[in-house]
Formats: C-alpha cells, structure tokens, sequence
C-alpha cells in the first residue's frame, strides 16, 4: 500500500473504493490480509487526516450509491474521527496529562523491552511482523492496531503513552485524538473497566497470523487513571471575520471546500509547515516527508488563483496576531499559536458535531444521518 502525497491521488483513491471497495466493506473490513493487498478497506485515512477528503461529501456519495443502511458502517467509521476529535476538544486536559506523561516516560525509552518492541524482537512474532510493517509502509490496518495496542499494553506490559506516541511517530494518517483515545479505549481508560482483548482466535481468525495462545497474556484488567478529565464550555462556531489581510492554513486544512469559502478574501495566505523541532512527538523522516510534499501539492494548485506562500510555524511572530486561521485541533499547534489570538475558523461539520461528543460514540451516532442531511450542499 503506497500513498501518494497528492490531492488528485486522494480523489482516485476515493473513486476506486466507492467504485469497487464499498459494497463488501461491511462484510470484509475487519480481515487483515497484508500490506500488498487492501482493496478491503478504503485507504483514505492519510488523506481525510489532512483535510483532502470532504466526510460529508463523501457520506453522501456513499448514500447515492447503495442507500443509508447498506452505506452505515462505512459512514459510521468516518464518523469516529469526527466523534475523538470532538470528545478531546472537550476535554483538552487529556492531551496536556498525555504530554506530560511522554516527558516523565523519556527514561523509560531506553529500556531493553522497549527498545525489542519497537525494533520488532519480541517473542510474539506477529507483533514483530506489524511492526516492521509500519516502519515500511507507515500503516496499519484498524483491527491490527488494536490488537497491536492490547499486546503492547498487557502482554508486554509497556506505557500506553509510549505505543501511542510510537503510532504518531510512523503513521501517514497519524491523528492525535483518534490516535490517543483509542489506545486509551484499548486500555480500558476511556471507557472505564472495558478494555480490549486480543485473543488468539481473533487474530488467526481475521488475518494470516498466528500467535500461540500460551504468549498471549489473559490478565486484561483495565489500566487506572487518578486524574478525571472534566468537559469545558467551548463555542465552536466562526467568527465574524473582519480583518482579511491574513490567513494561516495548518497542516489538517489540506483540502479544498472550506477552504474556498474564505481564501479569496483575504490578502496573503500562509501554509505553515510544522517541522519535528516543536512537536513533543517527532515523527519518522517518510511522515515529516508526506506532509511536505502534501504542502507543496497544496501550493502548487492553487497559487495561481491566490497570493499564498510556506512559512515554518517557528516564523509565526506578533505580526501575525489576530490573523485568520483554520482550527488546528487541540495538539502542538494550536498550544503554540495560541498566544497569538488568531481568529479560528471552524469546519461546518466540527461546529455541529463537536458540542454532541460529551459521552460516547453511540450516542453521537445517533446524530450521523440528520447531520449529513444539514450539511449536504443543496440540489
């Protein structure tokens, strides 16, 4: 599985799996079948991390194709990026205990288990297997990932926080909240006392691998946090924009439609390039490398219609204060730019879903369809 770091690869991809890979997803999406051979699966991740596919738009196209209940689970997936980012926009405490748990753990780094798990020379060949493919391909399919985070965690006994970061670090579609919340969920942190087991049975079931059941480890009490993570009242919606002279693009804003709704007004437009030097997770060269050339891509298309240059985040000083951004998400950037009091512009779909994401996903599915319906661009 290559991904090419273009928007028009972003749209072929796209239209090959609507084309071909939707109308068996619900019943093959679960099967691992290897790097080489992913039809199963839609591959977009990397893309819709950086903003290149519309979710709406694509749910609709899906809905078009084969009607909402044969379109549900796919739609559903999308929808569980949506529903992390809104939880830890909520809850934004989780992000600042994660980081500073990373900085207590830098010790632990140099620990000779984990250094084996993350060098793939373990005892559990399978968990070795996944990860060299990572490091190869900088992906892994959703299922491994859980079983991958339950081995690491309660087989292996490693921090939570450590596979975690080691996910952020390799993977093309590396998404904090997804990423985080769901190593929290497979330890049993998000949802209290629940967490996921990977058993022997399962992986041999939905992939090639096979794993002894003797190096598995049965003890999946969930892990403890002392800390409880409150809900803040944050107002989504965009302001009034009234000063058009500059706009900031980030790096999860690589995508066309709201973007159009707003660059022609404004003066410069600046893409802002986030090197490894202020990321409290340093990324491997081939993800630091995608997101580049995924900036230049985004550059290329569209400065003949607009004023717009790379700047390095470094770069933004006081001149840029009170300047026009798109919302970077809760992470590195935005506990940067902060002080700047940018004015952040909002997704249509983060500024209705993200209010609904106070407890679980179920809870917010709910919603899903009369969302889609509310931001479907009119007939």
């Amino acid at each position: 599985m290559i991904f090419i770091p273009t928007y028009q690869e972003a749209i072929n991809r796209k239209n090959k799996f609507l084309n071909s890979g939707l109308c068996e997803y619900s019943k093959l999406r679960n099967y691992d079948y290897g790097p080489e051979e992913r039809e199963n699966v839609s591959g977009l991740s990397p893309y819709i991390t950086h903003g290149l596919i519309d979710i709406v738009g694509l749910a609709q196209e899906c809905i078009d194709l084969f009607g909402e209940k044969r379109a549900e689970k796919y739609i559903a997936e999308l929808f569980w990026g949506v529903y992390w980012k809104g939880y830890l926009e909520l809850r934004p405490s989780i992000w600042t205990c994660f980081k500073n748990d990373l900085e207590n753990l830098r010790d632990y780094q140099n620990e000779e288990l984990y250094l084996k798990a993350i060098n793939g020379e373990t005892n559990i060949s399978c968990f070795n297997d996944w990860v060299k493919e990572l490091r190869e391909y900088n992906y892994l399919h959703n299922h491994t990932r859980m079983w991958f985070a339950s081995i690491w965690i309660f087989t292996l006994k490693l921090p939570w926080q450590l596979g975690a970061a080691f996910f952020m670090k390799h993977l093309y579609d590396g998404d904090l909240a997804s990423n985080t919340l769901s190593w929290r969920w497979v330890a049993g942190i998000h949802t209290i006392n629940k967490a996921y087991f990977a058993s022997a049975e399962n992986i041999k079931k939905y992939s090639s691998k096979i794993v002894e059941k003797s190096l598995l480890s049965s003890d999946y009490r969930s892990i403890s946090e002392d800390i409880k993570h409150e809900i803040i009242t944050k107002n989504f919606d965009s302001p009034d924009v009234n000063n058009y002279e500059i706009l900031l693009v980030f790096e999860n804003s690589f995508g066309l439609k709201e973007f159009n709704n707003y660059a022609s007004k404004f003066k410069e437009i600046y893409v802002v390039n986030f090197g490894n030097e202020l990321r409290s997770i340093k990324l491997d060269k081939k993800v630091i490398n995608f997101k580049r050339r995924l900036e230049d891509d985004f550059v290329n298309r569209l400065s003949d219609r607009y004023k717009i240059k790379l700047i390095n985040l470094n770069e933004l000083d006081n001149r840029f204060s009170g300047a026009s951004a798109f919302y970077p998400n809760t992470g590195d950037i935005y506990d940067y730019t902060k002080e700047l009091d940018l004015n952040y512009i909002y997704s249509n779909i983060d500024t209705l879903c993200w209010g609904k994401c106070k407890a679980g996903f179920f809870g917010f599915k709910k919603f899903i369809f009369e969302i889609i319906e509310e931001l479907k661009p009119a007939s």
